[in-house]
């Protein structure tokens, strides 16, 4: 079964490079998948609903580190983690775009579920959809932190359902 780790190490170097993960590919990540010297890699989703390609977290980890320039993911569905990560998409590097992605937010997910931080200038996080599947007594964190050392990063067309139980801390 090809996973991304696989498909991000074997894409090339060059910018414009792209991976199209399958309708219906399902996937439980425990190793953080970075994109260190992958500038300008397109992480492409097909499919929609709840035909598009799920990632479930199973590690204490950054799931995609996004340390790079210019990256691109889209159309992609974060189930809610089995493991407790750091987040679920941390991004390092200018450039990036986050669009169009489904994030279930659960109780194991208790740290920044995105997370733009210094060095991500012109970070775009775009029409994306955020939903706690936690309890009252058991909240996810914030499902979107941009901090506030970050220039030119734009959140644009999100979706925050809280749901009946609602976000720990404040999102965006």
């Amino acid at each position: 079964k090809a996973t991304l780790a696989s498909a991000i190490s074997q894409a090339g170097t060059n910018a414009m490079d792209t991976i199209l993960v399958k309708s219906g590919h399902t996937e439980s990540i425990s190793s953080s998948q970075a994109f260190t010297n992958k500038a300008g890699l397109t992480v492409l989703g097909l499919g929609s609903g709840s035909t598009r390609p799920r990632f479930t977290c199973t590690g204490a980890v950054d799931l995609l580190a996004v340390s790079v320039t210019d990256v691109w993911l889209e159309n992609l569905f974060f189930v809610t983690s089995t493991g407790t990560p750091t987040s679920r998409i941390k991004v390092t590097a200018a450039g990036c775009t986050i669009k169009n992605c489904y994030f279930q937010c659960g109780t194991t997910d208790t740290t920044d579920t995105v997370l733009v931080t210094t060095g991500a200038t012109n970070c775009r996080v775009q029409d994306c959809y955020f939903i706690s599947t936690g309890t009252t007594a058991l909240q996810p964190a914030r499902a979107l932190r941009i901090n506030a050392a970050v220039l030119g990063a734009v959140g644009t067309g999100n979706t925050f359902d809280g749901s009946t139980g609602g976000f720990s801390g404040n999102s965006f």
